[in-house]
């Protein structure tokens, strides 16, 4: 079991740099080119500076390669030998953590200093990335401050120590670090998307005065299209279902008026009769055959007292309305000009 851990040692140097590798292209440098962009000369001198630093942490991490291979053949059968010669690799990697954190350190101090002089369009934007920049304050502060355990320890100290540990330590403050950067990065995304939030919320606005302007269905669809989610997009949609509505029964007095032409121009029109006594019918007597919500309407034919319901401009009409009296034998009668006439004659006539 011992022989197995030991073993770990070198499975866990090449993870760790794995991870390393992995953390250190986390940020997309675009996002700092354009940071960089809108720093003055002094700023810049500190970000070549700090940027320097990071190449000289780079320059020891590939004489720790050289190192590896000088003491890999120890492991993992002469562990301790091969911990007390990687004394040097490990002091290289301590170095080069410590290049790091001033690195960063120097560079979030820039970057920090020019969030916090620049002009927010919106309050609560301008506090999420406050909040971004605690974030990455309190992190970068706990990655240097775990690796001071580090500094200044001396190289009879660290013979005992074991080599992964101090990678996987070292790792981790290089991912606080980094998880810094990337904090910063999203602060100043918050920044730079100012200007596109304003002219997209302008650009809302234009459109919601041109579809008030016009107050058509197909305006305020117009806009709802670009600005699904927008400011105005449920007050477009009621508009909609009012315009909608309107339309409605604009429709309905349309037809309406249509067919009041219709019948004023041939005076037929269409009933359904609901019952025909040889005497006239009591109310109560009309209530029983006829149980619908329709007037019913009496009249004389042939000696006969009739009762119709509803009136209609087509024989389609009253015949679809026919089955919805609930009475049996219900038959669809015409009228012209308040006169009976045969249903066939007045199909003609209503074409």
């Amino acid at each position: 079991m011992k022989k197995f851990k030991v073993a770990l040692v070198f499975i866990s140097i090449i993870s760790i740099a794995f991870v390393l590798n992995l953390i250190a292209q986390s940020v997309d440098s675009n996002i700092f080119d354009r940071i960089h962009r809108e720093l003055d000369s002094k700023d810049m001198n500190t970000i070549t500076k700090a940027d320097d630093f990071l190449k000289q942490a780079d320059n020891k991490l590939k004489e720790v390669e050289k190192e590896e291979k000088s003491f890999e053949k120890f492991f993992p059968k002469k562990a301790n030998k091969g911990e007390r010669k990687a004394v040097d690799a490990k002091i290289l990697r301590i170095e080069a953590a410590d290049l790091r954190a001033k690195s960063y350190s120097a560079k979030f101090k820039v970057y920090k200093a020019k969030l916090e002089s620049v002009k927010f369009e919106y309050p609560a934007d301008e506090e999420r990335a406050k909040e971004l920049l605690s974030e990455a304050e309190k992190s970068l502060n706990t990655g240097n401050s775990n690796l001071k355990k580090y500094m200044g320890v001396k190289k009879s100290d660290l013979k005992n120590e074991q080599y992964a540990k101090i990678q996987k330590d070292l790792a981790k403050v290089l991912e606080l670090q980094q998880y810094a950067l990337d904090k910063t990065a999203e602060a100043f995304e918050i920044w730079f998307q100012q200007d596109e939030k304003k002219m997209k919320e302008m650009a809302e606005k234009d459109a919601w005065a041109n579809a008030q302007n016009s107050n058509t269905i197909s305006a305020y669809e117009a806009y709802l299209s670009k600005f699904p989610y927008g400011q105005y997009a449920g007050e477009a949609k009621t508009r909609i279902k009012q315009l909608e509505e309107e339309q409605r029964l604009a429709d309905e007095e349309r037809a309406k008026n249509e067919s009041a032409v219709k019948e004023k121009a041939t005076g037929v029109w269409f009933e359904v009769q609901v019952m025909a006594v040889t005497k006239q019918a009591k109310p109560e007597v009309i209530n029983r055959v006829y149980k619908g919500s329709e007037s019913v309407r009496e009249f004389q034919e042939d000696g006969w007292f009739k009762y119709s319901v509803g009136k209609f401009q087509t024989y389609k009409e009253a015949r679809e309305f026919r089955s919805s009296t609930g009475v049996k034998g219900a038959f669809v009668v015409a009228f012209q000009d308040e006169q009976p006439i045969k249903v066939r004659d007045a199909k003609k006539l209503s074409k």
